[in-house]
C-alpha cells in the first residue's frame, strides 16, 4: 500500500524559507487555497531567529512583526482586524510590515471606501505606538493603488515602494527594504539595492514569497 503523501503546511513553508534566505526576507501570500478557505480562519503566529550578517550589536533581540493579506473588503472587517492587530501588539515589536494585500478585488466600490476607513481607523491606534511599514500586493493594484497608497498614508503605514527605510539606533541602522508587487510587475529590485549601503544589514519585505529566490541572487 502507497505511503500517504504528508501535507506541507505553511509551518513547513516559513521553515524552508527561512533556510534559504540570507540577509534578505520576504514574505508574503500563498495560493488561492489559502487565500479563500484556509487564511480567514488562521490566525497562526509563527516566531522565527534571524541570523543577519554584519548585524550591529545595537538590534540584537530586535523584533519585527510582519502580517500579510489583510484583505479590507473580504473577509476582513473592522472587529477581526481590531484582534489581528491586539496580536501584533503582543508580540512587543521593535517595528511591524504588513506586506501587502491591504484590500480585496477586482476595481473600487463603495463597501471598499468603508472598508479604507475601518482600516484607517483601526491602524491609527497601532502606528501611533509602533513604527510600521508597508508594501502593496496584487489586490492593493488590482482594485485602485493610488486609494490603497492613501488609505496607508492615512493610517500612518509609510510604505517602501521600491524604497529603503533606516531604522536608526544611535549611530547603528538596519535597513528595511520593499518592493512594489512582483505580480504586476512593479517591483525594482536593481533601484532598490541601489540606495543600500554596501555591506549594510537589511531585511526586503514582498509580497510574493517566491520572490526570495531572486533577491538572494543580489
Amino acid at each position: 500500500m502507497r505511503k500517504p503523501r504528508k501535507e506541507f503546511s505553511r509551518r513547513d513553508f516559513l521553515r524552508v524559507l527561512k533556510q534559504a534566505l540570507l540577509s534578505f526576507v520576504a514574505l508574503g501570500s500563498g495560493s488561492a487555497v489559502y487565500a479563500f478557505a484556509v487564511e480567514p480562519r488562521w490566525l497562526d503566529v509563527e516566531n522565527i531567529d534571524l541570523a543577519i550578517p554584519d548585524l550591529p550589536d545595537a538590534f540584537s533581540g530586535f523584533r519585527l512583526v510582519q502580517a500579510s493579506d489583510i484583505h479590507m473588503g473580504g473577509w476582513m472587517n473592522r472587529s477581526r482586524l481590531r484582534d489581528v492587530l491586539a496580536v501584533v501588539r503582543k508580540q512587543r515589536p521593535d517595528l511591524v510590515t504588513m506586506t501587502g494585500d491591504f484590500v480585496f478585488g477586482h476595481g473600487w466600490s463603495q463597501s471598499l471606501d468603508i472598508a479604507a476607513e475601518d482600516f484607517i481607523s483601526e491602524a491609527k491606534l497601532l502606528t501611533a505606538d509602533l513604527p510600521t511599514l508597508g508594501v502593496l500586493g496584487n489586490h492593493d493594484h488590482w482594485t485602485d493603488a493610488e486609494k490603497v497608497r492613501a488609505m496607508l498614508a492615512e493610517s500612518g503605514i509609510v510604505e517602501l515602494r521600491n524604497d529603503v527605510y533606516p531604522v536608526r539606533r544611535e549611530e547603528d541602522r538596519l535597513y528595511i527594504a520593499g518592493v512594489d508587487d512582483i505580480w504586476e510587475n512593479k517591483a525594482r529590485l536593481d533601484e532598490v539595492v541601489a540606495k543600500l549601503p554596501l555591506g549594510g544589514p537589511a531585511i526586503l519585505l514582498a509580497h510574493e514569497p517566491d520572490f526570495a529566490d531572486e533577491s538572494a541572487k543580489e
